[in-house]
C-alpha cells in the first residue's frame, strides 16, 4: 500500500521540487483529490485505543506532532511540537516545573529531532523516558547510562491498553 506522500508525489522525494511541480502540471485534479482526502481524514478520523487509554492513564503532559487533533477529541490537551519551537517553549514553561516531571513517554518517535528531550533531560537529570515504537526501532534519545530509561516494543494501540489495565491494579 503507498503512503500518503507517495500517492501524491508519485516516487518523487517531496524535496524534489522540480518534479512535484511537473507532475502538479501533468494531473492537478488527482493532487486536489488527494489533498481534499487528506484533510478529510484529519477532520473526520475517531481517537484510536491509543489515544483513548493514553487519556485514561491522565499523563501530566503530552507532546504530539499530530494534526488529527485526536487527542483533543478524548478530551487531552497535547503540546504540538509542529507550533512551539524549542525556544518557545523555554520561554513559555518555567524550568522548576520541569524538574517536577518525573517520567516522559513517547511513542513513535524515533529520534529527537526538535531537541525537546534533550532540553527536558538537561533541566531535569533523573528524568525517565519510557519510549515505545515498532520492532527494531529503538529510539536513539534512550540513555544507555539510565537503567530507569524503558523501551516498550510493540504496537502503541497494545502497548498503552497494556499500561492503563496495570495502573487499574
Amino acid at each position: 500500500m503507498q503512503s500518503f506522500n507517495q500517492r501524491l508525489f508519485g516516487n518523487n522525494k517531496i524535496g524534489d521540487l522540480d518534479s512535484l511541480i511537473t507532475s502538479l502540471k501533468r494531473d492537478p485534479q488527482n493532487h486536489l483529490e488527494q489533498m481534499r482526502s487528506f484533510f478529510s481524514s484529519l477532520t473526520n478520523s475517531s481517537p484510536t485505543d491509543a489515544h483513548s487509554a493514553i487519556s485514561k492513564i491522565g499523563f501530566d503532559l503530552v507532546f504530539t506532532e499530530n494534526l488529527d487533533n485526536l487527542h483533543e477529541k478524548t478530551g487531552t490537551e497535547p503540546i504540538k511540537l509542529d507550533t512551539i519551537s524549542v525556544q518557545n517553549f523555554k520561554a513559555k514553561v518555567n524550568p522548576d516545573e520541569i524538574k517536577k516531571i518525573d517520567v516522559i513517554v513517547t511513542t513513535g518517535l524515533s529520534h529527537d529531532g526538535r531537541g525537546f528531550i534533550a532540553y527536558l533531560r538537561e533541566i531535569n537529570p533523573h528524568l525517565i523516558v519510557i519510549a515505545n515504537d515498532l520492532p527494531g526501532s529503538v529510539p536513539n534519545f534512550l540513555n544507555p547510562n539510565n537503567e530507569n530509561d524503558l523501551y516498550l516494543e510493540g504496537d502503541a494501540h497494545r502497548v498503552f491498553q497494556e499500561i492503563l489495565e496495570a495502573t487499574k491494579k
